[in-house]
C-alpha cells in the first residue's frame, strides 16, 4: 500500500463516523484514500520534495492556530508545481465533457424561420468532438397556421463548409437524433454554434410547443 500526502482538508464518513483528514496528512490506508477521493480529496506522492516541505510547514502553521482553508491553500500551491499535478490535469482533460445546450420554447418563439441564431457559449479552445453530436426533441414543435413541417440543423458560426448536425425533423416525434451534417468536422475548439430552424405553414412566433437540446461530447487534448 502506498503512502500519499493529502493536499486538501477533507471530511469523510469512515466506520460510521465523520472523520476529518487534514491537508498535509500522510495517509497509508487505501480504503481511507478511496473514501477521501470520493469526497473530492487530492493526494500527492511522498517522493516529491516540495510536497514534503509543504507538509512540514503546514504542520507548524496548524500548531500556531492557522485555519484549514489557509493550510489547504499552502498545500495546493505546492501541489500545482508538481509533475504529479500536471499528469492529473492531463488525465482529467482526456475525459470527455458532456455539454447540453438548451433551446426552450421561449427562445424558439423569438427567432425567424430559416435564420441562424447563436446557441450556448463559444466552445473551449482546442475542443475536439469525441462522439457524434445529437439533437434531442424534448417537446415536438407545434404551432398555429398550422405549422406542417419543422427542421433544425446546427453549424458553427459562418461555417462555409456546412452543418455539424444536418437537417432534423423536430415536428413529427420526440427523441434523440444523430443526423450527419455536410461538414461534421470534430475540431470545434473556439466555435460559436448556431441553430437554424425552418418551419412551413407558420412563423416561429406562432409556436405553441417546442423544446430542443443539442448534445455534445468533447475532449481537449493536451498534445
Amino acid at each position: 500500500m502506498s503512502t500519499l500526502i493529502l493536499i486538501n482538508t477533507t471530511t469523510i464518513v469512515y466506520n460510521g463516523s465523520a472523520t476529518q483528514l487534514n491537508a498535509g496528512d500522510r495517509v497509508s490506508d487505501s480504503s481511507i484514500q478511496d473514501a477521501a477521493e470520493a469526497e473530492g480529496a487530492i493526494f500527492g506522492p511522498t517522493s516529491d520534495d516540495n510536497l514534503v516541505a509543504a507538509s512540514a510547514l503546514v504542520a507548524k502553521l496548524r500548531s500556531k492556530g492557522r485555519n484549514e482553508q489557509e493550510l489547504t491553500a499552502v498545500m495546493m500551491a505546492a501541489y500545482a508545481s508538481t509533475a504529479y499535478a500536471t499528469a492529473a490535469a492531463a488525465a482529467a482533460a482526456a475525459l470527455p465533457t458532456n455539454l447540453v445546450i438548451d433551446v426552450p420554447l421561449a427562445t424558439l418563439q423569438g427567432k425567424t424561420s430559416g435564420t441562424a441564431f447563436n446557441i450556448g457559449a463559444a466552445l473551449p479552445a482546442g475542443a475536439v468532438l469525441s462522439a457524434v453530436p445529437t439533437i434531442t426533441v424534448v417537446a415536438a414543435l407545434a404551432g398555429t397556421g398550422p405549422i406542417t413541417q419543422a427542421h433544425a440543423e446546427v453549424e458553427p458560426t459562418g461555417a462555409a463548409g456546412g452543418a455539424l448536425i444536418g437537417s432534423t425533423d423536430v415536428l413529427s416525434a420526440t427523441g434523440t437524433f444523430a443526423t450527419a451534417g455536410s461538414n461534421p468536422n470534430p475540431a470545434v475548439g473556439g466555435d460559436q454554434l448556431q441553430m437554424t430552424v425552418t418551419t412551413v405553414g407558420g412563423a416561429m412566433a406562432a409556436l405553441t410547443a417546442g423544446h430542443l437540446q443539442v448534445n455534445l461530447n468533447y475532449t481537449i487534448p493536451t498534445t
